[in-house]
């Protein structure tokens, strides 16, 4: 059996020469003839040449490189050759090709530190950015500081940290002028309104504003996902519509979950009161740090008790997590790093996680402290996709 051994170790040898440099036509030959023996083999080769096995066993290369040396598969099989059928000898020596093919493999990989920082893609955190549309249809990029006036005569100014303000009086007889802020996937905005209103507005999502507000109420409309600083004004009530139903405020703090891709329709609120208001009928009165949760399928919706950190953190530069689960996490950092993240195995999208992860860093730092839970691990493709796995 020793010799088996030292016949599968040179075998793994030159398969690791060979990946390594295409060139070397005196391990060719032989790589060749191993991988057309069998299909098992030509799966082994596939993964010793993907990048991506290698990102994903990383996580396991320092058991690899401290247990699976020579004599550690002589003493092992030793131990366990009366108990393998020689049938499944051809199994034994394809696992022990595949580990130490991987191993030389990584240890020629980690001489070159680009090499190695190659196969783990930055994916760095998204930016304060946006587009406005104005009543005109003309639709421009926020991307520099600028100063415009709408046919109205508000004044709209574009500044450098990411924000955008409105200053005009309210007038009588005021024909509505309408403009559209849209927040595309990795990017955040803040917008104040021309009565004072600031508005922290999240990925992905979409507010219609009036540039002057009416003399009878204040109205906007909603997409995805923004919190509400209201400037108090009793003469004018503030409405916020989304999903078929009406956020009615006066002075008060509040954050808007309504992204299509989420299962409830949600209102937190910081601070003052709200009503949800839907088909001109008050469905729900919340009090400061209670959150209105709608089932959007079902129409059920029930009002709980929340730490408002959960929903508000995100414009602070937090993610706060509260017995979350992992899809929900997912959704919140694919919108955030533009990036798509999918889990092998169904069942570890119902992992809970607690804690807060500052959201201004790369995925992988996010990733890495998800992981320290012993729950998950994952793996960064080349195209900047993740994939998450169960931790075994």
């Amino acid at each position: 059996m020793d010799s088996k051994i030292k016949e599968w170790i040179t075998t793994a040898q030159k398969i690791s020469k060979y990946i390594l440099n295409r060139n070397d036509l005196s391990s060719q030959q032989e790589t060749k003839k191993w991988y057309q023996s069998g299909e098992r083999h030509k799966k082994i080769f596939n993964d010793l040449n993907s990048a991506q096995y290698y990102t994903h066993k990383s996580i396991q290369r320092k058991k690899i490189n401290e247990k699976y040396t020579y004599e550690d598969f002589t003493t092992s099989y030793k131990i366990k050759i009366h108990r393998i059928r020689w049938q499944k000898i051809g199994y034994a020596a394809s696992i022990l090709i595949l580990l130490a093919s991987a191993t030389t493999i990584w240890f020629y990989q980690q001489q070159d530190q680009e090499q190695t920082i190659a196969f783990m893609p930055h994916i760095i955190p998204g930016s304060s950015k946006a587009s406005l549309i104005l009543g005109n249809g003309n639709k421009i990029a926020l991307n520099s500081p600028m100063i415009f006036n709408e046919k109205d005569g508000t004044i709209i100014q574009n500044k450098t940290d990411g924000e955008l303000t409105y200053q005009g009086k309210t007038k009588n007889n005021l024909t509505i002028q309408y403009n559209t802020l849209l927040v595309p996937q990795g990017g955040e905005y803040r917008l104040t309104l021309s009565d004072g209103t600031k508005v922290w507005i999240n990925s992905e999502s979409e507010l219609i504003f009036p540039t002057q507000f009416s003399s009878d109420k204040r109205e906007v409309f909603l997409k995805g996902e923004a919190y509400f600083e209201i400037a108090h004004n009793k003469h004018q009530p503030f409405y916020v519509n989304s999903n078929q139903l009406q956020i009615h405020a006066t002075g008060t703090a509040f954050n808007v979950n309504a992204y299509t891709n989420e299962p409830n329709f949600k209102v937190t609120l910081v601070e003052g009161s709200v009503n949800i208001e839907g088909n001109n009928k008050i469905i729900s009165k919340l009090p400061p740090n209670f959150q209105f949760s709608m089932n959007k399928e079902k129409g059920e919706y029930e009002v709980i008790s929340v730490d408002p950190r959960t929903a508000t953190s995100w414009k602070n530069g937090i993610f706060f997590f509260d017995e979350e689960s992992l899809s929900s996490i997912i959704r919140k950092l694919s919108r955030w790093y533009g990036i798509n993240i999918k889990c092998t195995k169904p069942e570890i999208n119902q992992y809970k996680f607690s804690g807060e992860i500052r959201k201004y860093e790369e995925i992988s730092k996010v990733l890495d402290i998800l992981k320290l839970t012993n729950e998950i691990t994952y793996n960064i493709l080349s195209d900047k996709s993740v994939v998450l796995y169960p931790t075994e």
